[in-house]
């Protein structure tokens, strides 16, 4: 008997994965608050819900109940920010791990938590702390850039606040300053949200953390697809109409997918971002498409990008294990 998988991996890899991420993030004694999310996940016996899963479908509403692929959610910004400092260790794989099957995609409120506080003062002193230890990835000509920019757009009447910033952040970069990481605690704690909004940016750019986090290694497990149009309309209703004869057809394929968890938001519009490619979109994973292609074979299934999903030939289909 095959084992349950969620978005297309192994039950066993995302419980261990879980497991691993917990570890991880409590390794990095980040604070109470956010020690306390990971408290509570395991106080409702989440774990044990999700092994006791005997199939996808099972595996999907246990996934659902405990809230594990929100669990995660709001420490994705620490887990990529280690990921970027240890490219080609540990921190980098456990992030594509919890990526593959969408542990950083839950839905949470925007609401600005002491657990977030926490964890910008630990990707702020953690990117300060690596620049003084790397002197050489100073970047000051960006991070003037940056500073002119915000002059420009948003400080036109008063610059002073934004030149105070760049003072603070020049005093913590001070290899004299040895008492730096506690005076980036009373500075951080002082400082209204958009001011460590602005810290943050400024951080991240004189460090060089902003290029580095874009050579993570991102993996999510649904990616825009759509089913194009030969059509220049930009009218909503008249992409419905070329759409309609299909539609039921594909509802009765999507339909099965969205208890899984791997039907995300559709609709009818762009497909790709040069709104080259316009028609019916769904976010949703590979196999998803692939039915799609394999079942409007005179259609053309495209990705993001405008890549095609071949059909399949009828003798090459598996049956899909739902």
């Amino acid at each position: 008997m095959s084992q349950a998988k969620y978005l297309g991996v192994d039950k066993d890899a995302v419980i261990q994965s879980l497991k691993e991420g917990e570890k991880f993030i409590r390794s990095l004694k980040i604070g109470p608050a956010t020690d306390g999310i990971l408290d509570q996940f395991n106080s409702a016996a989440a774990l044990p819900k999700l092994a006791a899963a005997q199939n996808d479908k099972e595996l999907a509403l246990a996934m659902g109940e405990t809230g594990a692929p929100s669990l995660l959610t709001r420490m994705s910004d620490v887990f990529r920010h280690c990921a970027a400092l240890d490219l080609e260790g540990a921190a980098h794989q456990l992030y594509q791990d919890l990526g593959e099957w969408g542990a950083f995609s839950g839905i949470e409120l925007a609401n600005y938590r002491e657990s977030d506080y926490e964890q910008d003062l630990f990707m702020v002193k953690g990117s300060i702390a690596h620049t003084r230890d790397n002197p050489s990835a100073l970047d000051m000509t960006l991070l003037d850039g940056l500073i002119e920019y915000w002059k420009d757009e948003q400080y036109k009447d008063d610059k002073s606040e934004i030149d105070a910033l760049k003072l603070t952040l020049l005093g913590l970069l001070d290899g004299d300053n040895e008492g730096w990481a506690d005076e980036l605690d009373a500075v951080f704690e002082a400082m209204s949200l958009r001011e460590r909004h602005q810290l943050k940016m400024m951080v991240d750019v004189v460090s060089g953390m902003h290029s580095k986090r874009e050579q993570v290694v991102s993996k999510w497990p649904l990616r825009q697809f759509g089913i194009k149009i030969d059509s220049e309309t930009n009218n909503f209703q008249e992409m419905q109409t070329i759409l309609a004869p299909i539609m039921d057809k594909v509802g009765e394929i999507l339909t099965p997918y969205y208890e899984l968890h791997e039907v995300d938001m559709t609709g009818v519009g762009a497909i790709t971002r040069d709104f080259e490619n316009i028609g019916f979109t769904v976010v949703t994973s590979e196999r998803v498409a692939q039915e799609l292609a394999d079942a409007l074979p005179d259609w053309d299934v495209i990705d993001g990008q405008g890549n095609k999903i071949m059909p399949r030939e009828p003798e090459a289909k598996p049956a899909p294990k739902l």
